[in-house]
């Protein structure tokens, strides 16, 4: 009696497969695709075949290397890129879970809303 082959997907060979979001060709967790090949909360990836993945800029969540994320405050605390401030402000804090807090500068010669 032979018995049955039984496949499986296989997490970290670069190649996105099934129940797979992204691979990016290891099985580390915490660098936007999962050790189980699943996209993390504040990453964005792309490529079927060896996903490159990064932080998502202005969705609140503070990841490295950006410096400061407050949400989709377009420039009005953290600057575009998530990688410092915007004129006429300075911002603190921010994690995966929470959006860094911005305040205007005052008598900085910067006039803001």
């Amino acid at each position: 009696m032979t018995s049955a082959t039984v496949c499986s997907e296989i997490c970290g060979d670069g190649i996105i497969s099934a129940a797979q979001t992204c691979d990016d060709r290891n099985s580390n967790s915490g660098d936007g695709c999962s050790s189980l090949c699943l996209i993390e909360a504040g990453y964005s990836c792309v490529g079927t075949s060896n996903s490159t993945c990064s932080p998502i800029c202005g969705d609140g969540n503070l990841i490295s290397p950006g410096t400061c994320d407050d949400g989709p405050n377009d420039n009005t605390g953290c600057n575009s890129t998530c990688k410092g401030f915007a004129s006429g402000y300075t911002c603190s804090g921010g994690d995966i879970n929470t959006a860094s807090v911005c305040t205007e500068l005052c008598g900085d010669g910067f006039i803001t809303a």
